[in-house]
């Protein structure tokens, strides 16, 4: 005995004739699939490093009083990470680090 189950995911109800080709932006589902892919494309443009190789920052540490530091920028990565190493002691930090989790002393 088997039994029509229907498919799952979203279907075309009978009736609904509506096609890809009608304006994007005429529908609200059309005008949210142009926002997301407005949003979703990457910048036309690069954007310049926030922080440069040869400064000196401290590495904000959640759940600390202090930022942990001083460091030295050795390196700029992409997409904002930087390679760093302690100012004492000349060691390279293990992992690579994240742009917002830097800060400056003024």
């Amino acid at each position: 005995m088997s039994t029509h189950q229907p498919p799952h995911g979203r279907t075309n109800p009978p009736g609904n004739d509506s096609s890809e080709s009608e304006d994007e932006y005429t529908t609200a589902e059309g005008r949210y699939r142009s926002r997301v892919k407005k949003y979703k494309s990457p910048a036309e443009f690069s954007t310049p490093s926030v922080y440069q190789k040869g400064e000196e920052v401290y590495v904000y540490n959640p759940g600390q009083r202090q930022p942990l530091g001083p460091y030295v920028i050795v390196e700029v990565l992409g997409k904002e990470q930087y390679r760093i190493k302690e100012t004492a002691s000349g060691r390279v930090h293990p992992k690579l680090v994240q742009g917002h989790s830097l800060l400056v002393k003024e």
